[in-house]
């Protein structure tokens, strides 16, 4: 049913904005996060790559040699920084989107890989 005071450009407008919407919601707002999640797990693979090696805790003998235990420690968010050659605040991010998808846990102040 049509108003007749509203001239067709009106109309035309009013459907193009309409159809834009539901392009916007139904395909390119899909997309878009579809190819963020990718770029965002491509940004934090070498995060990823530096957690899942374990780290454990040296243990100094009196000959001077090292030897490390078999008791893992968590890696600390300096280190990681250093390794990575990105800023903490960067990494943190990266370790919190990781720790979303289930694969590090914050622990004791340091960031260690989930047990599967």
């Amino acid at each position: 049913m049509r108003i007749p005071h509203l001239p067709s450009w009106v109309w035309q407008a009013l459907a193009a904005i309409g159809g834009f919407g539901f392009i916007f919601q139904q395909i390119l707002k899909p997309m878009a996060a579809h190819y963020m999640r990718a770029l965002l797990e491509r940004y934090d693979q070498p995060v990823w790559e530096i957690i899942k090696q374990p780290k454990y805790k040296p243990h100094y003998l009196t000959a001077g040699k090292q030897v490390y235990m078999n008791v893992e420690i968590p890696h600390q968010l300096e280190d990681i920084a250093v390794i990575a050659g990105r800023s903490s605040y960067s990494i943190l991010k990266s370790l919190k989107r990781l720790e979303a998808r289930g694969k590090v846990k914050e622990l004791h102040g340091g960031w260690q890989r989930k047990e599967t």
